[in-house]
């Protein structure tokens, strides 16, 4: 039987053997290297979010990870696309990105508006 002292030493030895060996498993989906394709702000309507990779943690380089709809007409194709943060292209997409996002919240918002209103009741 464990003992209670024992229990929190047996806790972290799990964590730090499930980190180590999470990557090898597939468990944390890094990015290992960059896209060699250069992407223009023109093209932003197919990139539809990102996130940052940090090598601080599990993963080994830093990245910019956006999420890219390569079929735009049709069924949706989602991939990951891993960048390099320090390339102006990246950035200038980044910038785009987040421009898009802010006026697809304003058009949902009138959308919404819209089929929130009340009819207006008839005087008579």
């Amino acid at each position: 039987m464990i003992s209670s002292r024992s229990l929190p030493l047996l806790l972290v030895l799990t964590l730090i053997i499930l980190v180590a060996v999470s990557p090898a498993l597939g468990i944390f989906d890094c990015c290992h290297k960059y896209t060699e394709k250069k992407f223009t702000v023109s093209q932003v309507g197919m990139f539809k979010s990102y996130y940052s990779q940090e090598s601080a943690g599990v993963c080994n380089i830093d990245a910019i990870v956006f999420k890219v709809n390569t079929k735009p007409c049709g069924k949706p194709n989602i991939i990951r696309l891993c960048a390099d943060p320090k390339q102006k292209w990246v950035k200038k997409m980044i910038s785009a990105v987040d421009k898009q996002a802010k006026r697809s919240k304003r058009n949902q918002q009138k959308k919404l508006n819209k089929l929130c209103r009340r009819p207006k009741k008839s005087s008579g």
